[in-house]
This record gives structure tokens, sequence and C-alpha cells, in this order.
């Protein structure tokens, strides 16, 4: 019988790869790189054949007691610096193949996040994989990630990158929230700005619409900033025509999900006019899709509206509490209050079928009805309801092509 470890070294890689998962936000099988490591040191073959790990988290093992730091320090201790600094040197001389990276710190709900030393060694890592197409930052020290990101890109680095999402979640709590100075999201501001500079204007345009960066300009409600780089990105030729574009800049926003900051008018407004812009200046399709969450569903432009819609209309109506059918509960947000943000999807709604938008919804062969979602005409009979509905929205509704549902076949 041959022995796991006379296997080519590339297929050996990809067992490996296999064999040490960890688990994203969404359950996607990735190789950590404590676990690809250990493994490399059970002999000779296998520590050949880890250079062909195409995937790739770079993690925390054990603090131990030294690790955590001081409560109230938003970061993971300097003792475990040198830890680190020995997993990223050994990622760096022995992984040749990696073209899909994060960082991940699996104590970030406690609000932990790599602190800036740890940062630049995570970049340093990645800048080293001359292959590497997207990374993800999820717990990077953002003003740290920028500038060394920054710093390799001027070497000459991250030559190939495609992708790159600077989520910095742990940090964004820290640094963009009140009572910590102004000086600090400053510092963090111009980071970003210099690194958008840098950047490629596709790669720019994940920073610009993903992640840290428009959260830190939405808690200075400064829509107008964002607008500007936007569209000066758009001007240095990023790609407006394949990327879902419209989904992206409506995924960012994510109405009215942010903590009544979608409620603003300067927001409100650049959001609309940015959708417009594309449209009407730039002819971007109104019908290009963006991949759900799940990964199995595409949804339209159009579906995201509804969708919004739907979100509003859901926390604005009277609802029967759950403990007692006979029972009616107020509505959890004042209708009048949100008036305002429904006329602008209103008018956002009718702007992109006016275009050529659709969300259209057919019966698939392989649909379950004990498992999968019709769609729910409800958003579309609350938008004809509206005064302010347009014949062209009416029409489009009996075309059924203001249809939403969150099933897993939806999204056509």
């Amino acid at each position: 019988m041959t022995s796991i470890s006379s296997l080519p070294a590339e297929l050996l890689g990809s067992i490996i790869e296999f064999a040490c998962p960890g688990y994203d936000d969404h359950d996607h099988e990735t190789s950590w790189l404590g676990a690809v490591t250990g493994i490399g040191c059970v002999n000779k073959s296998f520590l050949e054949s880890i250079k062909y790990v195409g995937e790739l988290v770079i993690d925390l093992m054990d603090l131990g007691a030294n690790g955590w730091g001081d409560d109230d320090d938003p970061f993971i201790s300097v003792a475990y610096n040198h830890r680190l600094r020995r997993w990223c040197d050994v990622a760096s001389r022995r992984l040749s193949n990696v073209k899909i990276a994060r960082d991940y710190c699996v104590w970030h709900t406690f609000g932990k996040s790599f602190n800036p030393t740890q940062t630049q060694l995570i970049v340093k890592c990645l800048a080293s994989f001359d292959k590497l197409e997207r990374v993800h930052f999820f717990e990077a020290e953002p003003l740290a990630a920028c500038i060394s990101i920054a710093a390799s890109v001027r070497e000459g680095r991250f030559g190939n990158l495609k992708h790159l999402i600077l989520d910095c979640r742990s940090s964004r709590a820290f640094i963009y929230r009140p009572p910590h100075h102004v000086f600090i999201r400053q510092q963090a501001k111009i980071g970003f700005e210099d690194l958008i500079s840098q950047l490629p204007p596709d790669l720019a345009m994940d920073v610009v619409l993903k992640g840290a960066y428009p959260s830190l300009l939405a808690r200075e409600d400064n829509w107008t900033s964002w607008a500007s780089t936007f569209f000066e990105l758009v001007a240095r030729g990023a790609d407006v025509h394949t990327r879902p574009i419209l989904c992206e800049v409506m995924k960012m926003h994510d109405w009215p999900k942010d903590d009544n900051i979608s409620y603003t008018t300067p927001r409100r407004d650049i959001f609309f006019n940015t959708i417009e812009k594309l449209l009407v200046v730039h002819g971007v399709d109104p019908n290009v899709k963006a991949p759900s969450y799940y990964g199995a569903v595409s949804h339209s432009p159009l579906w995201h509206m509804l969708s919004s819609v739907d979100n509003i209309v859901w926390q604005i109506v009277p609802r029967v509490d759950s403990d007692n059918s006979d029972v009616e509960q107020p509505p959890l947000e004042d209708a009048e209050a949100l008036e305002p943000l429904l006329s602008v999807l209103m008018r956002t709604v009718d702007l992109l079928v006016r275009h050529g938008a659709v969300s259209k919804w057919t019966r698939p062969a392989a649909f379950d009805p004990d498992y999968d979602e019709a769609p729910e005409p409800a958003a579309a009979d609350w938008i004809l309801a509206r005064p302010d509905c347009t014949s062209r929205v009416r029409d489009a509704a009996n075309r059924g092509e203001l249809m939403f549902g969150s099933g897993r076949h939806f999204g056509t």
C-alpha cells in the first residue's frame, strides 16, 4: 500500500489544505497557518508539499496567560509578537502558491485585534506571496495596515492582487467611536486616503466600498468626501461595468441598518446621486448581479432596493405578539420619521426601472416547497399603494418584474 507521504507533492499539498480546516464566516473551509505548519513537521515530504497550499488563514494559536493583555487594551498583547513573527517567517519561506489569504483573530468577539506591529508582520508575510490574488483583513489595525500595504505596493509587491478588503472589525469599535479623540480618526483617514492613492483603481474601489473606510466616513457623515473619492477612481479607470458596482453601493449603505445614520439628508442625497450618475453618465448595466453571502444565489440591484423597502416596511407596520396572536404590538420605527428615506428609495426604484432593471423569479425544476422560499409579493404590493409610485413601476409590477424573495433559487 502506498503511504500518503509518497504521493506527488502537489496532490499532498491539496490533501493538507483540506486536512487543516478552519471556517470563515460563511462556513467555507480554509487552511489555517498553525495547523498547516504543524503537519509540515511530520516529515520531509509533508514539509515540501505545504508550498502548494492555495488558501491560508494567518491565525492566532493559544495566546496563553501573556497573550490577552489588559482588558481595556483593544489589541493583542505585544508578548505575542515574537510568536506571530515566527509563524509569518515560516509561511513566507515555505508557502509559494497562496492565492487567497486573510488574517483572523478568533477572539474578535471580545474586541481584540492585532496590534500595529503584528499587523505589519502579517502584511509583510502576505506581500511575499507572488501569486496572491485576494486578501481580507478582518482584525488588522487599520492605520498600520494602510501604511504597510502602501509601502509594499510602492516596492512592487501585491502585483497580482485582484481583491483587497480592509474590515478591521475590532479596531473600528476602538477608533471610530467616542470618547476617543478625533485625531485618531483623522490619522486613520489619512492612512486610508494615501493607500487609495497608491492602489490600482479597482483595488482602491474595494477599499472605498467595503470595510473600515466607509464606516469611518459614516461616523463623520462625510459622504461628500466619499463620493469625490469614488468618482475619482471611476475617472482613473475603475471597472464599473463588469463588477456589480450598483449592488456594492447599495450593500455599503445597507438601508436602514446603520444606527440612524442612514436617515441623514447628505447620505440619502449622495446615495441617489451616485446611483443616478452611474446609470445616466457612465452607462452601468442595471442588472449586473452580486453573489449573495451564501454563494449560491445572485441578486440584482433592483432586488437589493426591494429588500431595503421590505426592511423598512417591516419596521413601520404593527406586528403580532409571537406569544399571543391577538395582541398587536406597535411598530418598531416611526413611519413619519422614515418617510424621507422611503421617498428616496422609491425614486431609486423608479430610476432603476426606467433604465431597464428587473427582479424576476421563475419556479425552478429543483424547487422544494418544504425547503425553498418563494418570493414575497408584499414589497411590490406596498410600493403600488404609495402615492409616489410611478406608472413605470406599476407596469413593471404587472409584468412580474418587482418580485422579491430570499430563497436559494431566487435572484433572476
